[in-house]
């Protein structure tokens, strides 16, 4: 299967995901906030999905860019209609195809 397509099939158990608040998912973003470094002025999302990660993010770390990278049309979709803030931004992209300097 196309992996695009895969992930932007994907997309709606992510917003249930986040509209159930997930423990799971909850967790993982607690468990991230807990481990970057509060002087960061720079962090990446790397397959944010809908942007939940992302966004909570943003809120903790207010002077931070945090840019959301995923590889579904649908899911940055979402992401920016959702969760964009002053200090954050999504972008589709396949890491595995792409370099960044």
């Amino acid at each position: 299967m196309n992996p695009e397509l895969f992930y932007d099939n994907f997309t709606k158990k992510l917003l249930t995901d986040y509209m159930t608040n997930n423990h799971r998912m909850a967790s993982a973003i607690t468990m991230v906030l807990n481990n970057i470094s509060p002087n960061s002025k720079k962090i990446l999302d790397l397959g944010c999905g809908i942007g939940w990660s992302t966004y909570e993010i943003s809120r903790f770390f207010t002077e931070s860019q945090v840019d959301g990278i995923d590889l579904s049309t649908n899911s940055i979709k979402a992401a920016d209609t959702l969760f964009k803030l002053n200090n954050n931004g999504f972008s589709k992209s396949d890491v595995t195809k792409e370099s960044f300097g």
